[in-house]
């Protein structure tokens, strides 16, 4: 437009006498009635004052009316409030270049494809690195198998601690015996650069081998460092403040030993408001997606598992009454046992067995980790202040004798307290010993197998302080 815009003037101008417009109009001309002179002088230089003020100051006009290229196509770079943009103009207001680059918090379940997904997890179902998918896995060897092995070992319904994927290798069967071969490989997702807090969890769900260390480095800070797992403490997890700079969150598992990881949570600090992480553990079961024909073998289910399918099941939530359990839960209020209830609390100290006092505390939407019993204690508020008074008792469930898979959690959603020592044994088998809460661990769980031969499944928290029992599974398998 502007080039136009000089175009027509040039020509405008080319009828004149081929002088200056300026010096046109100042010098001397041919004798004429004085009258008709002076008029004429006038006009010729106001009509080259014109022709000068649209070469010079129209020309960028009408470039700006037309468009900068410089300028996203189709942005408004009216101000925000700035109503002389044209009628109907919906166009986003150009960048300013200093807006962060938006990020929404991923959460990540390390899983077979075919097994439940938890309520808001994307997959990782050991495929390598993808752009459109933005996560995945790299070999640190060249020319090495990316692809890594996930199982699903069925043993609690809380899909984010029940599944995990190998971290360092793949098993492979020779001679009929499972071996492990050592294959590194690293964990990387595309973040803007920034700040993140990366919360990991690393371990599984039914064995605790000694052979396996859990390690993992997040942007080269130690997260999980030498976590082996024991029955009391299955899973590890840990929360790292890290810095990206190049595009990618890196998680390292290399120094470790066999292991294996269940989940990951990455949410943006200081990049703009973002939810808090969701807990590592108990989402809830969306339906089963499709199976997808490109996953590798399941690696071996280890020779120690059980054999068969449970005979049945029991879930039981601890809560208050106010609380609300998932489908398929059944609910604990504190009670004592009585010759009317299957299960319930009784007395170690001779006198009656007081109700135990629950809550919840209403920072997840995950209510089996967001309630809990208080297993050791009753308060009572003396003098404006909460006082504990010990209140030992065991929690007892009316069972067939046989073998039987207990699963126990303990902890509570919000708070860890240095005075709360959380243990738990199982028909005198230690399941969680001396669990002390950390704002990276609030919860532990543990799964024991044993043995009942008197008609009662027992539960002793005694060894403990001031433990929170939050739910437990009973699976009988004989």
């Amino acid at each position: 437009m502007g080039t136009r815009l000089r175009k027509l003037a040039t020509m405008s101008i080319s009828r004149l006498p081929h002088r200056n417009p300026i010096q046109y109009a100042l010098i001397e001309r041919p004798a004429m009635p004085r009258q008709s002179n002076r008029t004429h002088g006038v006009l010729e230089f106001l009509i080259a004052i014109l022709f000068a003020f649209i070469l010079i100051v129209g020309a960028p006009i009408a470039s700006s009316l037309v468009g900068d290229s410089s300028e996203p196509v189709g942005c408004n770079s009216a101000p925000v409030g700035d109503h002389s943009a044209p009628v109907g103009d919906h166009s986003a207001p150009c960048p300013t270049g200093t807006d962060p680059v938006p990020f929404e918090d991923r959460l990540i379940s390390f899983q077979p494809s075919n097994a439940p997904v938890p309520e808001g997890y994307e997959v990782d179902s050991g495929r390598s690195f993808d752009e459109s998918r933005g996560f995945g896995w790299r070999t640190v060897t060249a020319g090495a198998q990316t692809r890594r092995q996930c199982g699903d070992r069925n043993t609690l319904s809380h899909q984010v601690v029940d599944t995990f994927c190998h971290a360092q290798g793949r098993y492979t069967q020779v001679d009929g015996v499972w071996t492990f071969e050592l294959i590194p490989a690293i964990w990387e997702l595309a973040v803007p650069p920034g700040t993140y807090q990366v919360t990991v969890t690393m371990g599984e769900s039914k064995f605790a081998f000694s052979s396996v260390v859990n390690t993992i480095d997040v942007e080269g800070a130690a997260a999980v460092e030498g976590f082996v797992a024991t029955p009391g403490s299955l899973h590890s997890v840990a929360t790292v403040t890290v810095e990206v700079v190049d595009g990618y969150l890196t998680l390292d598992p290399t120094r470790g030993t066999k292991g294996k990881i269940a989940s990951v949570t990455v949410t943006r600090v200081g990049g703009g408001p973002s939810d808090p992480p969701v807990p590592p553990t108990i989402p809830q079961d969306p339906p089963v997606p499709p199976t997808i024909p490109q996953d590798p073998p399941v690696p071996p289910t280890i020779p120690q598992d059980p054999p068969g399918e449970p005979i049945w099941v029991r879930q039981i939530n601890f809560l208050t009454q106010r609380g609300s359990s998932p489908p398929g839960w059944s609910l604990h209020h504190g009670e004592p046992l009585t010759p009317l209830l299957a299960w319930g609390w009784r007395s170690l100290d001779g006198g009656p067995t007081e109700r135990r006092q629950c809550g919840v505390r209403g920072v997840t939407d995950i209510p089996e980790l967001d309630s809990f019993c208080h297993a050791q204690v009753r308060y009572e508020f003396v003098d404006g202040t909460w006082q504990a008074h010990p209140a030992p008792a065991v929690f007892e469930m009316r069972v067939e004798d046989g073998t039987y898979r207990v699963t126990v959690t303990m902890g509570e959603s919000r708070w860890a307290f240095n005075s709360v020592m959380n243990s738990m044994s199982v028909e005198g088998v230690v399941a969680i010993d001396g669990f002390v809460a950390t704002q990276a661990e609030l919860h532990r769980t543990a799964t024991v197998t044993v043995n009942v031969t008197d008609g009662f499944l027992t539960l002793d928290p005694t060894a403990g302080s001031r433990g929170k029992i939050n739910y437990i599974v009973v699976a009988r398998l004989s």
